[in-house]
């Protein structure tokens, strides 16, 4: 987990709180506007122990991005920030600035910063009822605050599982234990079924056959558990290069760490019938000669001309291989055309990619994705070279 203070907590669980819109829709608020929260909010902050200066006007309003949903409000005082749920009642998030100190030695223990944070949890109207603390200890960072806090994490837990997204992350003073800061996630739907059919062996092996399908390496197993995820197929989606849709369920999955050469990856492997369901992959990794869309396991293509005679299907006239490696030559641009006369849609096992093509233009377009129920529309283009339309035109019909 990533070192939190108050600047970057919020953007540390923007992630996870994309997904906490969930039923909403049916649900009528306990704070129906923004000017409704500035109440709750000074209340926790009495409960909690901060101080402000009353000259200070409250300034609340909608929480912007996707913090939360739409009835998640933000309220400001001074330098102290908070985020409350309408739904709930609940504070999400508070924070104020942190002041180096002279003396960083520590005085509270575990046992104090457990305790200090329920009531502070509790202050915020957070049950920790449904939660597992995974993590408590004293952090020192190098942020522009530069001295040490007590970190605690509690973890979301369903049915003996704790899901991988759903977290609370509290900051104490060292000193006196008072509270810095906290976030706060438990939003994701609950899973419909839990059941753990599949091994951890068995998903190691789903995960490496589908990864090199799209041609990444796993390197060695690191870590594995069980946990509850809110799929995103987002390796679907990395494959051309789109942004994943906000997830809409849970399930059960096998949490898999690889520590591929420079890189670390992580997959979700479903549980009960060995499908991943998305996962993470470290920043700054180089791809390398790896072609996106990944189609190293293409089994057949079928040509179509605007104007000509039905669908010609030319795997047997061009050899995949020679195919393919003439698509990774071509160079990745931005595409300003429409108008495609020739479309190729080549098949996989598991996908379907559906692409332009025009001579004229010199423009080879992914025009969309499938697989399995879900279509999903790209924007990759590529220059095309006298290699590739040589290879394309000996079977136009004319």
């Amino acid at each position: 987990m990533k070192r939190l203070h108050f600047h970057s907590m919020i953007i540390a669980l923007t992630l996870a709180f994309s997904v906490n819109t969930f039923a909403q829709d049916t649900i009528l608020p306990v704070l129906k506007s923004p000017d409704q929260a500035v109440a709750p909010v000074t209340k926790f902050l009495k409960s909690v122990g901060w101080s402000y200066n009353p000259n200070s006007l409250p300034k609340a309003e909608l929480a912007s991005g996707v913090h939360g949903g739409p009835y998640t409000y933000q309220v400001r005082i001074g330098d102290i920030l908070t985020e409350i749920d309408g739904i709930t009642g609940r504070i999400r998030y508070a924070g104020r600035p942190s002041k180096r100190k002279d003396d960083d030695t520590v005085l509270i223990d575990s046992y104090t910063a457990s305790a200090q944070s329920k009531k502070y949890l509790g202050a915020a109207g957070i049950s920790l009822a449904n939660a597992k603390l995974c993590s408590s200890r004293a952090i020192s960072y190098s942020d522009e605050s530069g001295y040490t806090k007590w970190e605690l994490t509690y973890f979301r837990i369903y049915n003996g599982f704790l899901f991988d997204k759903d977290f609370i992350r509290v900051n104490l003073d060292i000193c006196d234990g008072s509270l810095l800061s906290f976030g706060c996630n438990f939003d994701s739907p609950l899973p419909k079924m839990i059941n753990a059919k599949v091994t951890q062996t068995q998903a190691v092996s789903y995960g490496k056959k589908y990864m090199h399908r799209l041609g990444l390496d796993l390197g060695g197993l690191v870590e594995a558990n069980l946990r509850i995820v809110q799929p995103d197929y987002s390796w679907e989606y990395w494959d051309i290069s789109a942004t994943p849709p906000e997830p809409t369920e849970s399930r059960l999955a096998w949490v898999l760490q690889f520590d591929s050469p420079g890189n670390g990856i992580i997959l979700w492997v479903d549980a009960e019938n060995g499908d991943v369901l998305g996962g993470a992959m470290a920043l700054g990794v180089s791809l390398g000669k790896i072609f996106r869309p990944a189609l190293s396991e293409i089994t057949r293509a079928e040509l179509q001309c605007a104007g000509c005679k039905g669908t010609r299907e030319i795997i047997e006239q061009i050899p995949l291989k020679q195919f393919i490696d003439t698509c990774r030559r071509l160079k990745t641009i931005k595409s300003d055309t429409d108008v495609y006369p020739i479309t190729m849609t080549l098949f996989s096992e598991n996908s379907t990619y559906v692409f332009g093509f025009s001579a004229i233009d010199h423009r080879l377009k992914l025009l969309h994705k499938q697989f399995g129920d879900r279509s999903v529309q790209c924007n990759m283009a590529w220059e095309t070279n006298k290699e590739f339309e040589d290879l394309i035109s000996a079977y136009v019909e004319k």
